[in-house]
């Protein structure tokens, strides 16, 4: 069995420890741009056997989910499973660069606390508990996922909760947080920075962590983002400095559900709907940076000796080139400095001439 492939998949997590699920909203205070609601919660713990069968129980305890509006299409989620201790995550977003004035009504609807604003209406179920989000058409755009049974002790997509590891008799440490969310038929999905898998995302995990990959067969890689598109026309940049980990509708898991985990006591995310995905990213790159234009120089091709035969050959290769511009020697492992500096002397002297 491939251990290392196993400790990569998100699928394969610790299908032991218990989980605590979001279950009922115990109250709410309503905030400038949204709203803080208190929720009440219960403790799944693994049965002995490997049969479906768990039990849960409830407990005397709630916690936050933070929910603030900073355009009419945009607001940001945060749940932190410990309340009690400090904010650990790494909220990135500079959320200044898009907010406006926006004031949202919020009221109890039929069993559902409703915020709403001139674009986007998001539901929540009072008891049970339940999250979607629904665009000014009354089409879903993004719907939580609700709790499934367990089959043969292999995880199933969880709802809204965090995975506990007990320290102690009494304590418990929260090791991740996870959202399990529908994937609707017609959904694709399209991001999460450099990737050697397809474009489309929807049938798999991905790890957003950075790994050294060796080679671009795997998913592995360099340049992870914890920032998606969906084709039903939103966006979610998860604001986590730690390991991050999406899947969409994978096999190893669900077809038609999806899951958001973090392994952090606080989970945030920034949704962004728009009809244009350009307007989607640009709106994501406002809160997060843009880079400034690097200098020409910088255009030209990179070169590098890693993957030729010699130096030499890498060098001269460079001449028929149509690229313009300076030439950066980007040295692999194995390097014969002598023959790359005698290489690019003789291909001076030749343009030269």
């Amino acid at each position: 069995m491939n251990w290392d492939k196993l400790k990569d998949d998100p699928a394969h997590s610790s299908n032991n420890m218990p989980f605590t699920v979001i279950n009922a909203v115990d109250s709410f205070d309503q905030t400038r741009r949204g709203a803080v609601i208190n929720c009440r919660l219960s403790r799944y713990e693994q049965t002995e056997t490997r049969q479906r069968g768990q039990h849960g129980e409830e407990i005397d305890r709630t916690v936050p989910i933070n929910i603030t509006f900073h355009t009419p299409d945009v607001f940001q989620f945060g749940l932190h499973a410990n309340p009690e201790t400090p904010d650990t995550g790494g909220i990135n977003a500079d959320i200044t660069a898009l907010a406006t004035e926006v004031d949202p009504v919020i009221e109890r609807m039929n069993g559902y606390l409703v915020i709403e604003t001139e674009a986007l209406t998001i539901r929540i179920g009072i008891d049970p508990w339940s999250f979607d989000v629904v665009d000014k058409t009354g089409q879903v755009l993004f719907e939580q996922k609700q709790q499934q049974t367990e089959k043969k002790n292999h995880p199933a997509i969880r709802s809204l909760g965090f995975e506990q590891r007990q320290t102690s008799e009494w304590l418990y440490a929260v090791d991740q947080i996870k959202m399990g969310f529908d994937v609707k038929p017609d959904e694709h999905y399209y991001g999460l920075g450099e990737r050697f898998t397809d474009f489309d995302k929807r049938g798999q995990s991905v790890d957003a962590w950075v790994t050294q990959p060796h080679s671009t067969d795997n998913k592995r890689a360099y340049k992870n983002v914890p920032f998606y598109l969906s084709s039903r026309g939103y966006g979610i940049y998860v604001d986590t400095d730690d390991r991050a980990q999406f899947s969409f509708g994978s096999d190893t898991r669900s077809a038609v559900s999806g899951e958001i985990s973090v392994h952090s006591d606080n989970l945030q995310f920034l949704f962004i709907k728009s009809d244009e995905m350009d307007e989607i990213v640009s709106r994501y790159t406002a809160v997060t940076g843009r880079p400034s234009i690097p200098p020409k120089w910088s255009f030209g091709l990179w070169a590098s000796r890693y993957s030729y035969e010699s130096a030499l050959l890498s060098v001269f290769g460079l001449k028929t080139s149509p690229v313009t511009g300076s030439i950066l020697m980007s040295v692999g492992c194995v390097m014969d400095v002598s023959a790359i500096l005698s290489g690019m002397r003789q291909l001076s002297q030749t343009q030269r001439r």
